[in-house]
């Protein structure tokens, strides 16, 4: 017998598998982000509180993030795979992954990095229960969860060899960004890097974060506010301009991420990728190639990351950078 969780998010039904595992179908009732099935071996549990905090549509989307394959898993593996060596991912590493939401980036980084001790921290204290939740699901020891300082310093949490941003950047509103990479530079030790992936491109043609709009980021603010509101599939309705920004909309440039960290440390270096691709453009291409083997959208991917690494221009969605602290 199916169970069927619902609330004003929409409605998903649970079938359980001849193997033991839940196949999942979403019926939302509002934005839908793309996927509707999957099938996991998470608990009732875990499935009841994901879909408590992130509604029909987005519980799939966020278990699909824990998928080895996912995107976002690729994403994490090839932020690093391009700018260090496969020793380092051996070493007993001390890492913060800041902004950490309900954990699957931290997830990523425990595959990755077996031997290292992982501090995932975010605001949203119920996103931490989940990342717990999660982390008791696999068996993992080596991470832990906390909330971020209220002072925004990190008194007691310091000497990190490796500080993530995963899909945070470009959710912090412009006056907070240098305060928080301010923060996180003096929690990283000399030698240490940041590493900020999974940020959306601000001059990219297609605004594919919030609102899959063209143009959209080339337009005035009180243009672009309107275009999401009345023209996007993913509008959440009349928001302010403030809460656009915090969703994301505007993304960030390598330009402005790397000013704000030489305005802190004018020795700070940003690194060049050693592999997987030629430019921090070329990293995003090879993590959708292997995601995109075949098909159409796989060929197109392949010839466009030709172009990028031919050229050298900065045409990619998403940002991939490590910044190494002297």
């Amino acid at each position: 017998m199916d169970t069927v969780l619902s609330n004003d998010s929409g409605i998903l039904r649970l079938t359980t598998t001849p193997e033991g595992l839940f196949a999942l179908h979403a019926q939302p009732s509002g934005v839908n982000v793309g996927h509707t099935d999957i099938v996991t071996d998470y608990s009732m549990e875990l499935i009841q509180e994901l879909f408590k905090q992130f509604g029909a549509s987005f519980t799939i989307e966020e278990i699909g993030r824990d998928v080895a394959d996912n995107d976002a898993q690729l994403d994490v593996r090839y932020s690093v795979l391009a700018y260090f060596p496969d020793d380092l991912l051996s070493r007993p590493l001390k890492i913060l992954d800041y902004g950490c939401g309900s954990g699957s980036s931290t997830l990523a980084l425990t595959r990755l990095f077996p031997s290292a001790t992982i501090i995932g921290m975010d605001f949203v204290d119920k996103y931490l229960r989940l990342a717990r939740l999660r982390m008791q699901h696999y068996k993992l020891q080596n991470a832990q969860f906390f909330s971020v300082p209220t002072s925004g310093n990190f008194a007691n949490c310091q000497d990190f060899d490796l500080v993530f941003l995963n899909a945070v950047y470009e959710h912090l509103l412009p006056a907070e960004r240098p305060l928080v990479l301010e923060s996180l530079w003096k929690a990283l030790k000399p030698g240490g890097s940041l590493i900020l992936n999974q940020t959306p491109h601000r001059w990219f043609p297609i605004e594919t974060h919030t609102s899959a709009l063209p143009l959209i980021n080339y337009m005035p603010a009180s243009v672009a506010r309107w275009a999401q509101i009345n023209l996007s599939k993913r509008s959440f309705g009349i928001e302010t301009w403030e809460q656009m920004l915090r969703r994301g909309i505007r993304g960030a440039t390598v330009s402005e991420i790397f000013g704000n960290i030489k305005r802190i440390d004018r020795s700070a270096r940003l690194l060049k990728p050693v592999r997987i691709a030629s430019s921090w453009a070329g990293i995003w291409y090879a993590a959708k190639r292997e995601r995109m083997r075949d098909g159409l959208m796989g060929k197109a991917v392949k010839v466009v990351e030709r172009v990028v690494g031919a050229t050298r221009v900065p045409f990619a969605p998403y940002i991939s950078i490590a910044v190494s602290k002297s």
